[in-house]
């Protein structure tokens, strides 16, 4: 017989990036909303991450090391289990370009950073039921 957890659920968020400090700051911004935020450095653990803590919210980094952010989004998008999962690709750089690489991507959108505290709580918000 299985014994049910009483743990109150905690969403997870999941940060992909190799920019610790951008990382790190986002992480403090999302737990000061109670959420629980796991960072992954490159796409090859990212793919094993989200599969293990199935996020309710993914955060990618444009500009990965081996593959880039694009190519992870198409690559997450073709997982059954996270499909409906919001992928949110952050870009250094506003442009054109960049948007329509994260449609093609099928992200579900770009945000340009820096941006302010604000723009953060809206958006986790708009993406994620509080716990």
């Amino acid at each position: 017989m299985l014994e049910e957890s009483h743990e109150p659920y905690t969403p997870h968020v999941l940060i992909i990036g190799d920019h610790l400090d951008i990382s790190g700051t986002l992480r403090r911004q999302l737990q000061a909303q109670q959420l629980d935020v796991l960072i992954v450095l490159d796409g090859l653990t990212a793919l094993s991450m989200i599969s293990k803590h199935e996020p309710v919210l993914i955060l990618l980094d444009a500009n990965l090391p081996a593959f880039n952010g694009f190519y992870l989004c198409r690559l997450i998008r073709k997982a059954l289990e996270v499909k409906q999962v919001p992928i949110i690709i952050l870009s250094e750089r506003e442009s054109f370009l960049v948007a329509l690489r994260a449609w093609l991507a099928r992200a579900t959108m770009c945000h340009t950073m820096p941006y302010s505290i604000e723009e953060w709580h809206e958006l986790v918000r708009k993406y994620v039921t509080p716990p």
